[in-house]
C-alpha cells in the first residue's frame, strides 16, 4: 500500500515548482511593464521641464528688454536652442500690448511605438508675460 502512494506523490512536488516559477514569472513581467511606465513618464516630464524653463527663459528676456535692440537675435537663438533641448521643439511670441504669450511645442516622441510612426503627438506649454512698465 505504500508503494502505490509514494509513485503517485513523486510528480507533485514538481509540478508545483513549475506552477511558483510561472506565477513568479508573470508578476516579474508586470513589474517590467510598470518600469517602462515609469520612464516613459519621467521622460515626459523632462520635456515639459524643459519647455517650462525656456518659456520662462524668453518670458525674463521680455521683462528685462521690452521691445528693445536685440529681440529677433535673441529670438532666433532661443528657437534654435529649443530645437537641440526638444525633440521638435519650436517656439513663438505672441506679443501683445502689455501682455505677451510665450509657446513652446514638441513632438512627444517617448509615446511613438515605433521609427515607423509619422505621427508622434504633440506638447505644448504656454507662458503668459506681463510687461512692467
Amino acid at each position: 500500500m505504500k508503494r502505490c502512494l509514494q509513485s503517485r506523490e513523486r510528480g507533485v512536488t514538481l509540478i508545483e515548482v513549475l506552477i511558483a516559477t510561472l506565477v513568479l514569472s508573470i508578476g516579474m513581467l508586470g513589474l517590467a511593464g510598470l518600469y517602462l511606465n515609469a520612464l516613459r513618464a519621467s521622460q515626459d516630464m523632462r520635456f515639459r521641464v524643459l519647455a517650462s524653463i525656456a518659456a520662462e527663459d524668453m518670458g525674463e528676456h521680455i521683462r528685462i528688454m521690452g521691445d528693445a535692440g536685440n529681440a529677433d537675435a535673441y529670438l532666433i537663438e532661443w528657437q534654435a536652442d529649443l530645437g537641440n533641448r526638444l525633440p521638435g521643439g519650436q517656439g513663438a511670441v505672441v506679443p501683445g500690448t502689455d501682455t505677451h504669450v510665450v509657446t513652446v511645442t514638441w513632438d512627444q516622441r517617448a509615446r511613438a511605438r515605433d521609427a515607423s510612426d509619422a505621427i508622434a503627438p504633440r506638447q505644448s506649454f504656454s507662458h503668459e508675460v506681463r510687461q512692467w512698465q
